[in-house]
């Protein structure tokens, strides 16, 4: 045996070939042999140490070599190998021992992918620590701990034992139960100091057991203290070991395990944070489930006491009840206390007796089922004994599960007791359930835990840790290099929570100013942008900053003031919020001799007039250089030079970005040459658009040379230590630290720069293939590091998208375009190159026909490539509200490109002439060629022009346009015609400014312009420009030939040309009466426009109408009929409403007749549902009875004949109805799906109390009004409003039944004396408030929330199918009229109706799918009853004509505006349809909320109290004002409060800060210029998810001059956007609006008359359509008025701030309708 053991282990040793051991069979035998023999003679075994080791070398190189594909039987043999020299490595010479130490186990440690190996390893090492015995015979401390150490390293990358089905989480356990050991044995001292990053895995190990060890040996070491664990946490553990690793959770631990075992828990006087018990289930239950409930529960305990109570109620059924609000009574009835508490009411009060249920049965309901809901309240009580027990047995079964609850209930309740006495088993279950894994769920339960109990912790412990902590500790712990391994996690890392809890703490203690000096606010800069807590700094500077200013100290020389102010700019502006880094540095302490043209530079940009801001930028920069001058010589503090540094270099980079956006990049090389510390990324941002390559290569070899000389890694926070540590740097050093951060912030836009340059400079310098190829690929991975640091950048920016993101998506179009530049510039050479050795072999061997051939194919290969890659650059365009640079950046680039590849076909079209003897056909295609690249180029530099030009700087593009002749030496014909088109319309725009001789320099361009080469459209558009300028010097009569002569050389693109005229023939009208000609003008331009662009066109048309029904003459509306096939239908889809309103008033009833029946063919919806709610208007309403001669079918009828005449609504119901007949039988379907919805829509109306609360609010808002306006006299419409619900409680007699208490009481409250008092009293308000209350809470407690549509009634509207009828669209739906043509169609009517009160009524809430999916929700209104003083069908029609108008505003004019557009400001409109005039579906959003919501705390007090004060003279509105704000709303952070509850998050809370401030001053622009009412009832509804205001509810006014249409600012909104909000975003949004509606160009004034006057027709029909013009005339003269003021930019400045600054004012916030709560 021993012998064959022996031979078995040499031979394998010695003969290994290179499939492996030649003798492989036999070792398993031998290895069994040497485990019998080791127990006898286990120094014979040790004679074989040296046979074993070399045998285990061979199976180590056999096993690693295989990789993957290793032989498990290796691993065997390994495994025995080992276990044989566990204990003989004392044994081993010291060569073998050192090979074996440091070569043999860490090579199978690192290498090996078999798991079973390394788990062999981990207990090979576990033995060894573990013996007792000669320490000789194991590895030695040191040697354990590098295996310890290699062993880790391993299991930080087991990622490799993927593949195996096998955990690897075993293998982790294995590993750390070995740590385990080395830590629980107190002979490993040494080595526990070097197994601390192990340690800590344990501390994070998903293995329950094992982490508590690790915990526990952890906790015995530190002690129980706060101060002691917080000292851990902050200055002693080495967060790094554990990466990403989310360890707040062990931070918990640490903390909770320093609960106190004895004391036990109590409750916590916060009820909002106690479990609910099972009662509350049922409390909030509807009031039918609740009381059927209690009554069982009351008869299962004591079933006669639910006999007392049917006894008592029958006893006191004939005695009056006093009515009061809070009308309490205590019966002794045990029943009745129980059913009483459960329900929450007294349930003894008429109020809220039980409503008679419907005895009709559903047909999927059962009949046992519907019995039990449809029994009344009062039979239930008046039942005898027997047949109650008859009719309410229950199921035994019910009766169990009722008990089984109870006890469950019972039972919890108990361990929640025992949980008190023992806290610990608390907290360790909690600690348990956070360690199970490390998903986003139990880090953000982690995250809220930690944020709870840090706060409390730091109150707790003593004064003198907390100031150690915060005074020495905090500061280097946030900048340690440590927490860098967490940067890129999200969304909860552990630095931000620890801020997070800071934040908390202070916010708590009401003093957030004093958190930023312990802080610093440098470290919060850092923090922010390297951990991604943006706008928590952000908020937590902004807070310090005005804290300090209000306090009103001297701070210009606090330091820690300055450095806040500075790094808060910084933070702003890496994130683009451009409007807050402004306001922001207007309210720095300028010198007073730069204060005002910093100023007016700052203000000039904001609205992006770059020109004005650059020349103020420039003068202020010289006087700070003056200033620098003239106190070098004089002593100056050190703080304040540093502050004028600041300045210097905010004016410089603004100074820079001004100069960028005029595209004057000569002047910004110029300044970085001769700069000594210039900024690189400026400079390359110069080179590469000169296409100087070799100054570019030199540059950025500079920036390499930098960068390596500083020996500063860019991924670590050495350079953020730095700056910490020197806050004073030298120049030499601000210079490089400034250079290096630029290359780490942008490294993207580097890596872009070396591919221009390894792109451009070799393409254009060689010929060599091989080196081309090269050069491509290198291209390539530049691309990919390129796109690789563009999205790490992206990472690190805030999670919500906004202007943070916007170069990082501007960087993403350039990547595109240089990858596609590249692969065309690879094709176009490749085939060059194919072409060059194609010619060359065939020109020797065939004649030059072949060669020509072959060479032409490969040029129209390369010719179609490019025609691609021009097409697709030319739609793929920057947005319109993208910076100028960004476009030049586009353009420059295409530009190069375009010049490149031309080149490249220059070269091989001259080629290729030389070689096929110069053809004439082969020279017309190269011409052609040649061309094409050269018009590429014009084309971009004109669209580059035209942008300009849209920018509202119209001398850059000028400038621009010079580069045509310039960069091409021949511009075709084409390129030409649009330079001169260009440069007249930039003339045009500066026609105002310009002086005398410049004015006939524009009839100089035109009129020397060479147009002998122009085609047909050309000189067509040419003599329209050249018409606008004559009209521009009133030259009338040849402008009037030109516009003829214009359109009658070309048929096609001559939309803007009949605009023109049109606008041109519509200035002249007061001096040539010719409104047909006009009309015609108007119609031909809306043949080849989209439906937006229409808009503008048909809504002067229809206001044209007007003077042609004034004149009695017809000629405009045959007009229009005769051109009425010329223009899609889609384009009066938008003005339906007032085409329907016309007919109505019969004006130009046949014109509009016309439309309808074009309408009714493709959009037979939207025409059916207006038809059908004016029908049933004119039928309800019989007061128009106007008389006008009857129209006869045929039109050739006799003038001498006597005709009838019919009633205005007669015609009008005549002609309605034959509308209706022409659509049933063109679409009868949808004729009748449509009047199966509305007829079942109508049956789900408002009930009886829901009509009493909306009339008895309209009383009360009357009230007010009138008291506002010094009204003192009871108004007739509130008379006849009580009247009217006292004669429906007295009529309905069938469903009043139940209520009868109300009836009398309310007769008697309003008797005959009270509606006769002549004067509003007191009594009479407080009468109607009363009644509010009571109806509003007897419609809560005996009305369900939902309804279900599971009755007869309802049956078509439920079994709606989509698949039958799938033309449906969605409510409102058509109204929006897509561009695209694509609707929502209804797929489905969901069961539940929903009870909602919104706007001081109730509605009833649908749900609807689309047939995508979507899920819709609307608010249905549906009138009880309507009676002849109702006016709330008029403001429905009055709202939906100011949503029009809203949208009209939208389209045509904020959708074009760059500063409009760049603050994200869009009018969002929701979707709405009136079916009926009492039933109206307006799209609901769930997440919208009303102000009114937010401040719902007593808000009808102060009211009250207001008009108590209110004296006959209203000459007290101040003291007024003030004396309820102070009494009632002192706190002026009530919003405030509110959106941080609902934003924790800081990011969120931000961006809903800065789109409510832009959304409120955007309406509030509105309001001032258009009047909305919107001061006279709180309409501010918000969008919780975004910020938005709603505009559903505002309406227009007449009187644009009335006092509430100035700005106002209530001190809760002013509290919530703050200082930097109204002088940055709030400002800009009013500035940029009406700037924008003042443009000449918009023509907003002729848009709005139509509207004015269908308002003026809705409020005032008895108006005549004379009287009805000359209002709106006199309006449209008021807002020209207006409007002018603010075509001056100063002047607009100037009144903008007077109103901003007045808007706060509360003199005037006295004088508003205190309906709007001003002073909230």
């Amino acid at each position: 045996m021993n012998i064959f053991a022996r031979t078995t282990i040499g031979a394998n040793t010695a003969n290994v070939s290179s499939s492996g051991f030649v003798s492989i069979h036999t070792l398993p035998v031998a290895f069994g042999y040497l485990k019998i023999i080791e127990k006898q003679q286990p120094k014979y075994v040790d004679k074989l140490t040296l046979h074993i080791t070399k045998l285990l070398q061979k199976l180590i190189k056999d096993h690693t070599s295989a990789g993957v594909d290793y032989n498990p039987a290796f691993t065997e043999y390994i495994i025995e190998c080992l276990t044989l020299l566990k204990y003989r490595i004392g044994q081993l010479t010291s060569d073998l021992r050192k090979q074996f130490m440091n070569n043999f186990l860490p090579c199978l440690i690192e290498k090996s992918h078999d798991i079973t190996l390394v788990r062999a390893i981990i207990r090979l090492v576990h033995d060894w620590l573990k013996w007792r015995g000669d320490v000789q015979l194991v590895p030695s401390l040191k040697e354990k701990s590098q295996l310890l150490l290699k062993l880790l390293q391993c299991i930080d990358k087991s990622g490799r034992f993927h593949q195996q089905q096998t955990n690897d989480n075993d293998l982790t356990n294995s590993f750390l139960e070995l740590i385990l050991h080395v830590y629980q044995e107190s002979n490993y001292r040494e080595l526990c100091i070097k197994l601390e990053a192990a340690f800590v895995l344990g501390l994070k190990s998903t293995n329950q057991q094992l982490r508590k060890q690790f915990f526990l040996i952890l906790d015995k070491n530190l002690r129980k203290t706060l101060h002691d664990r917080l000292l851990f946490i902050f200055l002693s553990q080495n967060w790094e070991y554990l990466g990403q690793h989310y360890w707040i959770k062990q931070c918990l631990e640490l903390f909770y395990t320093c609960v106190s075992s004895t004391i036990p828990l109590s409750i916590i006087d916060n009820r909002t944070s106690i479990l609910p018990s099972l009662t509350s289930v049922i409390k909030s239950g509807e009031f039918y489930d609740r009381y059927d409930f209690m009554v069982d529960y009351a008869k299962t305990k004591n079933p006669s006491s639910i006999e007392n109570v049917g006894i008592k109620t029958e006893q006191t059924s004939d005695v009056s009840i006093k009515m009061e609000v809070n009308d309490e009574t205590s019966p002794q009835n045990p029943a009745y206390s129980i059913i009483s508490n459960a329900l929450g009411v007294t349930a003894m009060s008429t109020l809220v007796t039980k409503k008679q249920r419907s005895t009709s049965i559903s047909l999927n309901e059962s009949k046992p089922k519907h019995f039990k809901q449809t029994i009344s309240f009062e039979n239930i009580r008046r039942l005898p004994n027997d047949k109650f027990e008859e009719k309410f047995q229950r199921e035994t079964t019910n009766q169990i599960k009722l008990t089984e609850l109870i006890n469950d209930e019972i039972n919890f309740l108990k361990i929640l007791s025992s949980i008190q006495l023992k806290s610990n088993d608390l907290f360790d279950s909690i600690i348990q359930f956070l360690h199970t894994n490390n998903s986003i769920l139990i880090d953000k339960l982690a995250h809220y835990l930690f944020i709870d109990i840090l706060p409390k912790i730091l109150r707790i412990i003593s004064e003198k840790y907390r100031i150690i902590l915060f005074q020495q500790i905090i500061q280097p712990f946030f900048i340690s290099g440590t927490h860098l391994q967490q940067r890129d996690l999200y969304p909860y890392s552990s630095l931000n929570t620890l801020l997070e809890a800071f934040y908390m703490m202070f916010k708590n203690n009401n003093n957030l100013s004093e958190f930023v000096p312990i802080i610093r606010p440098i470290i919060l800069k850092y923090i922010a942008k390297t951990h991604n807590t943006w706008h928590r700094s952000i908020l937590l500077l902004e807070q310090y900053i005005l804290d300090q200013q209000s306090n009103n100290e001297s701070i210009t020389n606090d330091e820690t003031y300055i450095e806040s102010l500075n790094s808060l700019g910084e933070l702003y502006e890496h994130l683009n919020e451009d409007d807050y880094n402004i306001s922001l540095w207007l309210h720095r302490q300028f010198s007073p001799n730069i204060k005002l043209l910093v100023s007016n530079a700052l203000q000039y940009e904001q609205l992006g007039l770059y020109q004005q801001a650059l020349e103020y930028y420039t003068q202020s920069i010289k006087h700070i250089d003056n200033n620098q001058m003239s106190s070098s010589s004089s002593s100056s503090s050190t703080l304040n030079r540093f502050s004028q540094l600041d300045e210097y270099s905010f004016l410089e980079q603004h100074w820079i970005k001004c100069t960028k956006e005029l595209n004057q990049w000569e002047t910004l090389m110029s300044y970085c040459k001769q700069q000594s510390n210039r900024d690189h990324l400026l400079y390359l941002d110069c080179i590469w658009r000169s296409s100087n390559w070799s100054l570019m290569k030199e540059t950025l070899g500079q920036l390499d040379a930098m960068c390596n000389g500083t020996n500063i890694n860019l991924t670590n926070s050495s350079i953020q230590t730095f700056q910490f540590l020197n806050p004073n740097p030298t120049l030499t050093q601000s210079t490089i630290i400034s250079n290096i951060l630029t290359i780490k912030d942008f490294q993207w836009k580097f890596a872009l720069y070396r591919c221009y340059l390894t792109l451009c400079s070799t393409i254009t310098n060689t010929d060599d293939p091989t080196i081309y190829q090269t050069t491509m690929n290198i291209t390539e991975r530049l691309i990919d590091y390129c796109s690789l640091n563009a999205l790490k950048e992206w990472k690190h920016l805030p999670n919500y998208i906004s202007n943070s993101h916007l170069n990082l998506l501007q960087a993403s179009q350039r990547i595109i375009e240089l990858q596609e530049s590249a692969q065309i510039l690879l094709n176009i050479q490749t085939n060059t190159n194919n072409n060059n050795t194609s010619t060359s072999i065939i020109s020797t061997t065939t004649n030059g026909n072949t060669s020509t051939t072959t060479t032409n194919i490969r040029q129209t290969s390369n010719i179609h490539e490019f025609k691609t890659i021009v097409k697709t650059w030319k739609s793929r365009l920057p947005l319109i509200n993208d910076s100028l640079s960004y476009w030049n950046d586009i353009f420059t680039w295409r530009e190069i490109q375009y010049g490149t590849i031309s080149s490249q076909f220059d070269k091989d079209l001259n080629g290729t002439n030389l070689s096929s003897g110069n053809n004439l056909n082969n020279s017309n295609t190269n011409t052609g060629q040649v061309l094409l690249g050269i018009h590429a180029i014009a084309q971009s530099i004109t669209q580059l022009a035209k942008i300009a030009r849209k920018h509202h700087m119209p001398n850059i593009c000028m400038e621009i346009l010079s580069r045509i002749g310039t960069v091409i030496p021949s511009v075709p014909v084409v390129d030409s015609y649009q330079k001169i088109k260009q440069i007249i319309k930039c003339y045009l725009v500066l026609f105002s400014t310009l002086p005398p001789n410049d004015v006939q320099d524009i009839f100089d361009i035109v009129e020397q312009a060479n147009t002998k080469y122009f085609n047909k459209d050309m000189m067509s558009e040419f003599y329209s420009l050249k018409a606008i300028a004559y009209s521009k010097l009133n030259r009338n009569d040849e402008a009037h030939k030109l516009f003829s002569c214009a359109t009658q050389l070309s048929d096609t693109n001559l939309t803007r040309t009949w605009i023109n005229w049109g606008d041109f023939l519509l200035k002249q009208s007061s001096i040539i009466n010719d409104d047909e000609s006009i009309i015609i003008c108007y119609l031909n331009a809306c043949k080849d426009v989209t439906e937006i662009k229409a808009r503008s066109i048909l809504s002067k048309i229809f206001y044209l109408l007007s003077y042609d029904n004034e004149n009695n003459s017809n000629k405009l509306s045959i007009c229009i009929e005769r051109y009425l096939s010329l223009i899609p239908v889609q384009h009066w889809l938008f003005w339906l409403p007032q085409i329907m309103n016309k007919l109505i008033r019969n004006e130009s009833s046949q014109c509009m007749l016309a439309i309808l029946n074009e309408l009714i063919r493709l959009y037979p919806q939207a025409v059916y549902v207006q038809i059908k709610k004016f029908l049933r208007k004119l039928i309800e309403n019989k007061t128009d009875e106007k008389l006008i001669p009857s129209t006869p079918s045929t039109l050739n009828i006799d003038i001498s004949l006597n005709l009838p005449t019919i009633s205005y609504r007669q015609q009008a119901i005549n002609n309605l109805n034959r509308l209706e007949q022409i659509l049933l039988g063109q679409h009868p379907t949808i004729v009748r799906i449509l009047d199966i919805i509305i007829e079942q829509l109508n049956t789900i109306n408002e009930t009886l109390l829901e009509y009493i609360i909306k009339r008895l609010y309209q009383c009360q808002r009357k009230i007010y009004e009138d008291l506002f306006e010094n009204k003192k006299d009871l108004s007739e419409d509130i008379k006849q409003i009580i009247q009217h619900l006292k004669e429906i409680l007295n009529n309905n007699e069938n469903e009043l039944k139940n209520i009868q208490q109300i009836k009398i009481q309310f007769s008697n409250d309003f008797n005959e004396s009270v509606l006769n008092t002549t004067h509003i009293s007191r009594s009479f308000i407080l009468l109607i408030n009363k009644w509010i209350t009571l109806i509003e809470r007897r419609i809560e407690q005996t009305e369900p929330r939902t309804k279900y549509l599971n009755q007869i009634k309802y049956l078509q509207l439920l079994s709606f199918n989509s698949q039958i009828t799938n033309d449906i669209n969605m409510p409102g739906e058509l109204w929006h009229a897509p561009e695209a043509n694509f609707y929502f169609r209804i797929n489905k009517f969901f069961p539940t109706i929903e009870r909602i009160f919104k706007h001081e009524r109730y509605y009833q809430r649908l749900t609807i799918r689309a047939h995508n999916g979507k899920i819709m929700y609307y608010l249905l209104s549906n009138n009880y009853q309507t009676i002849l003083f109702d006016k709330i069908n008029s403001q429905w029609e009055l709202e939906e004509n100011t949503l029009q108008f809203l949208k009209m505003i939208n389209n045509i004019c904020i959708r074009k505006e760059k500063e409009l557009l760049k603050r994200h400001m869009q009018i969002f409109l929701p979707h709405l349809c009136t079916y009926l005039p009492s039933l109206r579906l307006i799209e609901d959003n769930r997440l919208t909320i009303n102000l009114i919501e937010i401040y719902n705390n007593h808000l009808m007090l102060p009211i009250r109290k207001y008009y108590e004060l209110l004296n006959d003279n209203n000459d007290n509105l101040l003291n007024i004002y003030q004396l309820i704000q102070n009494e009632y709303f002192s706190n002026k952070y009530l919003l405030h409060q509110w959106i941080l509850n609902e934003y924790s998050n800081a990011t969120g809370y931000f961006s809903f800060r800065k789109i409510f401030t832009i959304s409120i001053s955007f309406y509030s622009t509105l309001n001032y210029l258009f009047g909305f009412y919107m001061y006279t009832n709180n309409q501010l509804n918000i969008q919780r998810s975004i910020g938005n205001i709603n505009p559903l509810y505002l309406r227009l006014q007449y009187n644009l001059n009335k006092q509430d249409q100035n700005i106002f600012i209530t001190p809760n909104i002013n509290t919530f956007i703050n200082r930097f909000g109204k002088t940055g975003p709030f400002i800009a949004t009013i500035l940029s609006t009406l700037t924008s509606l003042a443009q000449p160009k918009y023509q907003i004034i002729e848009y709005l008359k139509i509207f004015y006057k269908e308002d003026i027709h809705m409020k005032h029909p008895e108006l005549t359509q004379k009287e009805c013009v000359d209002l709106v005339e006199n309006i449209a003269r008021q807002l020209e008025t207006k409007l002018n003021q603010f075509t001056d930019i100063d002047v607009s400045k100037r009144i903008v701030s007077e109103l901003v600054e007045n808007s706060t004012d509360i003199n005037q916030l006295s004088r508003l309708n205190p309906l709007y709560y001003p002073w909230l």
